[in-house]
């Protein structure tokens, strides 16, 4: 859609989206001091898969019954949801929510490359391969010289953080190539989160033991807006904004969530914006809008992040 077409409501939903979604590596923050990793990615899709299932019922809709569509829902499940949850609460218990926010912007960058080897119509052209290679500097200065002592505990804890970021690179990779967005985004969403929701709660039980757990009050109403708000709240907001505006529009949202990310962290955990990470930030976005120029003056199609 042309941008002098997008309504002016749609720049509201996508600042409001892009603040949700960068609260939302606080509220993980706050909720892995006292809930294990497994366990809150398990409890997070579990109420929001019900939220969605409620929402599609009052809305009309039904699941659908076609085994390769569930098969599709699957494979989301797992690649845009159980493990990069995991991985981002797994990196959370060591390094603060706005660095983790910061590590996801590398995530349009992942999907360039995967683009060019699963897509015919998305190919790598040098003004992708020059954000690619900005973008890559930007990690290198993020992380610094630390990982250069060998891979201590906060780096691994940055690897598993920017793991999640390939997670959903290659989601929606693998959503365009099957074609997933052709069904109503209602329907996809509470059918992923339901089988995410799933195959969660017995990993969560063999790993946490979680009926041993003592959590706090914090940590629970972290976990409650976690899965209403960061998850189903802003699934329907997403999914909105793609079907009204675009994927190019709404690939925006890389620049903005970030930013929000690290100004939730400072402002209310009171966290350390260190110098190194600002650079950093500067250079993946920098990498972002390279790798974005040819695409917005032929309309090509962009990335969404989460």
């Amino acid at each position: 859609m042309p941008p002098q077409t997008v309504p002016p409501i749609a720049y509201v939903l996508l600042v409001v989206l892009a603040a949700i979604w960068g609260a939302s590596f606080l509220f993980i923050k706050v909720a892995v001091e006292a809930i294990p990793p497994m366990t809150l990615v398990a409890a997070r899709l579990v109420l929001a898969a019900a939220a969605m299932l409620v929402y599609l019922w009052a809305v009309g809709r039904r699941l659908p019954r076609d085994g390769a569509i569930w098969r599709d829902f699957l494979v989301l499940a797992v690649a845009g949801n159980i493990v990069p949850f995991a991985l981002i609460s797994y990196g959370e218990v060591v390094i603060d929510s706005g660095l983790a926010a910061i590590l996801m912007a590398i995530m349009p960058l992942s999907s360039l490359a995967l683009a060019h080897v699963f897509t015919r119509d998305e190919r790598l052209s040098p003004a992708k391969v020059a954000g690619m290679v900005v973008g890559f500097a930007g990690i290198l200065v993020l992380v610094g010289p630390d990982a250069l002592a060998g891979l201590g505990r906060e780096v691994l804890a940055q690897i598993a953080v920017a793991g999640a970021a390939v997670c959903y690179a290659i989601s929606n990779v693998y959503t365009r190539v099957r074609g997933v967005v052709n069904l109503p985004a209602s329907v996809t969403s509470a059918g992923v989160l339901l089988c995410a929701a799933v195959l969660a709660i017995p990993l969560s039980l063999i790993v946490d033991r979680p009926w041993t757990l003592v959590p706090t009050t914090d940590s629970l109403i972290a976990l409650v807006i976690l899965a209403l708000v960061c998850t189903s709240l802003a699934y329907l907001i997403l999914f909105h904004l793609i079907t009204t505006t675009g994927a190019t529009f709404v690939a925006f949202i890389n620049y903005l969530v970030p930013v929000f990310g690290v100004a939730w962290g400072a402002i209310l955990l009171h966290e350390t914006v260190r110098p190194g990470a600002l650079a950093g930030l500067g250079l993946i976005l920098a990498g972002i809008a390279v790798s974005r120029l040819r695409m917005r003056r032929h309309g090509q199609r962009g990335e969404d992040s989460r």
